[in-house]
């Protein structure tokens, strides 16, 4: 973990580099610290030409600093600010965004297996028989990652399961299995392993109820 100070030493040393490619332009760049935000997660540092006269330069994307890490990040000037703020704060990159994969990780005490296999059945666009199972293996410790129709569906089915008392996560894009990018299905977890099924019923019939596959 790092402080402010140096943070700020790693921001200036980053502008520095930038701001020597800017010399046959006829300027340079210095750290705008006054503008500097703090957050949880680390600081948000902007930076403009050295010259008071110059009409401000395009492209001079802020960056955060992670107080954890000191990796730094840049964001970006399409948006404000606080969208890449959101971004990393959802997705762990300032660019980033949620795909359509959920993380299903447990349920607490009351869960509504029923209500989740309905929502499993509409958004996964699954038969009754593999929601059920998905389910159960839920109730049974496993963790599955299960992908959505759409991003209108994903985002229903992560309110619904959450409402059903399932512990689920949505995962960014990158984090995504691109297997199940291309087409619905889930992933098992395994101890460190995935086991990847587009067509579900085939999975679960043939070898999901086995001990090795059926818990963590």
């Amino acid at each position: 973990m790092i402080t402010r100070n140096e943070a700020e030493s790693i921001a200036t040393e980053h502008v520095a580099s930038m701001s020597d490619l800017c010399v046959k332009d006829g300027f340079s760049l210095a750290l705008t610290s006054e503008a500097t935000l703090e957050y949880d997660f680390g600081w948000v540092f902007f930076y403009n030409s050295t010259d008071p006269d110059q009409t401000p330069i395009a492209g001079n994307a802020p960056f955060i600093v992670e107080r954890e890490s000191g990796d730094l990040l840049t964001t970006g000037t399409a948006d404000s600010i606080e969208h890449y703020i959101h971004n990393y704060r959802t997705t762990g990159d300032p660019h980033g965004r949620l795909g359509l994969a959920i993380l299903i990780t447990g349920y607490q005490d009351g869960a509504r297996k029923i209500e989740a296999t309905k929502s499993l059945r509409k958004h996964v666009g699954i038969g009754l028989a593999d929601a059920k199972r998905i389910v159960d293996c839920c109730m049974d410790d496993a963790t599955i990652e299960v992908t959505a129709k759409s991003d209108d569906d994903v985002a229903m089915l992560y309110d619904e399961l959450k409402a059903a008392l399932f512990n689920c996560e949505r995962l960014p894009e990158k984090r995504a299995n691109h297997a199940m990018n291309r087409s619905r299905g889930v992933v098992v977890f395994d101890n460190g392993k995935s086991i990847v099924a587009t067509r579900l019923s085939r999975l679960f019939v043939d070898g999901f109820n086995s001990a090795n596959t059926r818990r963590l």
